[in-house]
């Protein structure tokens, strides 16, 4: 009877330091790890520059500067910015989605939604956070009237960035999801 006491104990004791450690792991200011704003890490919302009230940590807005091109795949590429450690739409994209929704909602037009993030942060929380604003990007698309046949989702996390530096302007470029036509049936 002593020893389940003592195992239980050991249990407990294990199972709280492993969630103190997960828990301080998640706020180090990294891109997508940070919880600055009591939420889950993944709300806010992206743009493609028609609006800057600032950049970075604070999460409030993103102007893309011409150094961030993202590259061209046989078809067309358009891409959505998101703020620092969010996976929320911004208003202001919305309407360009709603267009591009509007383009392929009836034509056979494949489209491929990949998420990426910028390098900071662990790499297994950056392909999750590549994937929830993959689907963020999805999901506005079919609400808009695409046919979810005609979308496909990755994340490539911090794996594939368009700028390699280390600000925030780089970083920035980094946090973005790209929408890729293909053509097909």
């Amino acid at each position: 009877m002593q020893h389940k006491a003592i195992w239980r104990t050991i249990l407990v004791g294990a199972t709280a330091l492993t969630l103190a450690a997960c828990s301080t792991t998640r706020n180090h200011g990294t891109d997508d790890n940070s919880n600055d704003n009591g939420k889950d890490g993944l709300g806010g919302g992206g743009s493609t520059g028609t609006y800057s009230q600032g950049t970075g940590e604070n999460g409030s807005g993103f102007q893309p500067s011409a150094s961030c091109s993202v590259p061209q795949s046989n078809g067309k590429t358009s891409s959505y910015y998101f703020e620092y450690n969010k996976s929320d739409i911004h208003p202001e994209d919305m309407t360009r989605l709603q267009s591009t929704a509007s383009n392929f909602s009836t034509n056979h037009t494949k489209l491929h939604v990949v998420g990426n993030t910028d390098n900071r942060g662990s790499r297994e929380y950056n392909i999750a956070l590549g994937w929830h604003r993959a689907n963020s990007v999805a999901t506005a698309l079919e609400q808009a009237g695409v046919s979810k046949a005609q979308i496909s989702t990755n994340s490539n996390g911090a794996e594939k960035p368009i700028s390699s530096g280390s600000s925030d302007s780089d970083f920035q470029c980094n946090r973005r999801v790209d929408v890729q036509e293909k053509s097909g049936k």
